[in-house]
């Protein structure tokens, strides 16, 4: 199950030094793209100007449009408009919109706009900053230099929009989608958050209705940032919060699926973690301690036991799984059986044989009905791999609970007590 995004691929997050921001143009040019790529989340944008203009009327169109990146305002694509609105796009919202700017501009100088709309009979100029900088004077000397190279009046009005706005917007359009957006917005509002978490407006989860996906997990990675910065712990590249004083089990996850919430961890992943993990005081009591605190609490909790197959550094290649339902029967059996078999095993002599026969023969432990050929197909052409038998516990929390938790501000200490619950092997 993915329940994170891999920050590397994201079309917008370039590669860069450590500890460098984002460029102010690709902040901008994202934006373009989203509103080339995706003309309902611009319609959406259009609307919110819409609704701010003071001197213009401007009705809702529905027509040709289009939109462009570092024009110069010389260009003959800005001739033809009745209406030129002109709107600063800033970290915070400009109050004071009536700063002066020169009537006669410099014939030599260039101006260039960050992003231009046109859209029926209006033009919209947009003054990008990533800071609270007054671009007020720059943006209203774009606009006449636009007026100044046509030599007419055009109606002209500017408003004043936060980059919050665009989050918000953001969040709406994946709302009315039901969360079915294209990868270009989910990568650009992750851009956004990754960099300037502080645009964001999160709400509680009380607030929140249990098919509000995308604003339910804003605020669940917001739940992990503050148990985090209250452990002193950090957030992997999985988006998981790290568990630093386990041997067995190196993270959690906390996630939202269907309007419930899961916290889950892996305990035994790996080679070195089972082999620890194994050697401790490991018998079904302590699994019947887990899933009745748990159960007090509210929740409900799984056990789903596992072995699995990696190759070079570890990476996992294929896994089958015991039927979870015999799990806590059969704890002190899977026990010894992963203590026999932990460890690094050649492919194709006699050791892989027997590993594979001693898994044959526990033939009903299996979901997998084809798993002996699901090994194989995984590890056809390679010469070793390393075998551990993992326990994925996770715990359910309904979203009335979750709700609860938000509203009585417990949800860091809830999260404390499952990992020491989950921790006391």
């Amino acid at each position: 199950m993915n329940n994170y995004s891999n920050e590397h691929l994201n079309v917008f997050q370039a590669f860069s030094q450590s500890g460098s921001l984002p460029i102010e143009n690709n902040l901008s040019r994202g934006l373009v793209i989203l509103f080339q790529e995706e003309p309902a989340f611009l319609m959406m944008f259009i609307d919110l100007i819409r609704t701010q203009l003071e001197t213009i009327d401007c009705e809702r169109l529905i027509g040709e449009y289009d939109v462009f990146f570092q024009m110069d305002t010389r260009s003959q694509e800005f001739e033809y408009y009745s209406k030129i609105i002109g709107v600063s796009l800033t970290a915070e919202k400009i109050n004071e919109l009536s700063v002066g700017y020169e009537d006669v501009l410099p014939q030599d100088k260039k101006y260039i706009t960050d992003i231009s709309i046109v859209y029926g009979e209006m033009l919209i100029v947009i003054e990008v900053k990533r800071t609270s900088e007054n671009c007020i004077k720059q943006l209203k000397e774009q606009v006449q230099s636009i007026i100044s190279n046509r030599g007419d009046s055009p109606q002209r009005d500017y408003v004043s929009l936060e980059w919050k706005d665009i989050v918000e917007l953001l969040n709406n359009y994946f709302e009315v989608s039901n969360n079915r957006v294209g990868r270009l917005v989910k990568d650009y509002r992750l851009f956004i958050l990754k960099n300037w978490p502080e645009w964001n407006t999160v709400e509680p989860l009380q607030k929140l209705d249990d098919n509000d996906e995308s604003r339910i997990s804003l605020r669940i990675d917001q739940i992990k940032q503050e148990y985090a910065s209250e452990e002193n712990v950090s957030i992997n590249k999985r988006n998981n919060v790290v568990i630093n004083d386990k041997e067995y089990v190196n993270e959690f996850a906390l996630w939202n699926e269907k309007g419930t919430i899961l916290f889950a961890v892996w305990i035994g992943d790996s080679g070195g973690q089972d082999k620890t993990l194994y050697r401790r005081q490991f018998v079904r009591k302590q699994f019947d301690i887990i899933k009745e605190s748990v159960k007090k609490k509210g929740f409900d909790v799984s056990f789903e036991p596992y072995v699995k197959f990696a190759h070079i550094m570890g990476k996992g290649i294929t896994s089958i799984h015991l039927k979870p339902e015999l799990f806590i029967e059969n704890v002190d059996d899977w026990k010894s059986f992963a203590q026999q078999n932990v460890g690094k095993t050649n492919n194709g002599g006699q050791e892989w044989e027997n590993l594979l026969q001693r898994i044959k023969e526990k033939n009903d432990w299996w979901e997998e009905q084809d798993y002996l050929q699901q090994i194989d197909n995984a590890f056809n052409n390679k010469k070793f791999a390393f075998v551990s038998f993992g326990i994925n516990i996770r715990i359910t929390i309904p979203f009335k609970k979750a709700q609860e938790l938000d509203s009585s501000n417990k949800w860091t200490e809830t999260l404390k007590d499952l990992v020491r619950l989950v921790g006391q092997f």
